[in-house]
């Protein structure tokens, strides 16, 4: 799993306890149907992120003071380059 930071959360640089964390999917999550519809993706499988989405969970982040780690099949199909990319696009 890879924080947004590009830690990995299973070495020594994982955060300290009491650290919220929040475990992130993005397919069904951050990448939804609204969204490819709304780009006229009918496969379901565009890199688009829905924009209500990412505001929610900016949300998260925010009033809770989180970390977020992906836990998504994305970690394995697009490197920490691409994801920092894609978030960044995103709003994150």
């Amino acid at each position: 799993m890879t924080t947004i930071s590009g830690r990995n959360a299973r070495d020594n640089q994982t955060p300290s306890s009491g650290t919220n964390l929040i475990y992130l999917d993005i397919d069904g999550v951050l990448c939804t149907h609204r969204a490819c519809a709304a780009i006229g993706e009918t496969t379901g499988t565009a890199d688009y992120l829905d924009p209500i989405a990412c505001k929610l969970v900016e949300r998260l982040i925010s009033e809770f003071d989180g970390r977020v780690v992906i836990s998504s099949t994305w970690r394995l199909s697009h490197n920490k380059r691409d994801m920092y990319h894609i978030f960044r696009c995103a709003g994150f």
